[in-house]
């Protein structure tokens, strides 16, 4: 899961190689997984291949509602976390672009 701010797994994934140079670093909540260039980014998109995976890019509300949702339950998440419960919460149908360069 990451931020449509900045999501260069999803676009590797989605538009291969060149999917990378359109990537922005935009601003996000979730600042912890604001990374243009992942370290292991290769082995990752492998494993997602591999497995039929797929990458999920949420918006910065949808990341707040996760967080809120999960207070709501009793757990305290950071908003890097709460990502992940924005993702589980939309249908794939549902989730956006990211914001890449044209």
């Amino acid at each position: 899961v990451q931020t449509l701010a900045c999501a260069p797994l999803w676009a590797q994934l989605h538009h291969g190689p060149e999917g990378l140079a359109k990537v922005v670093e935009g601003a996000t909540l979730a600042e912890g997984i604001r990374v243009v260039r992942p370290a292991r980014a290769e082995a990752i998109l492998a494993a997602i291949r591999e497995t039929g995976g797929t990458v999920l890019a949420v918006e910065e509300p949808a990341i707040e509602a996760g967080r809120a949702e999960l207070a709501h339950q009793g757990l305290f998440a950071e908003l890097t976390a709460a990502t992940s419960s924005a993702a589980a919460r939309l249908p794939v149908s549902r989730v956006s672009r990211p914001t890449i360069r044209p």
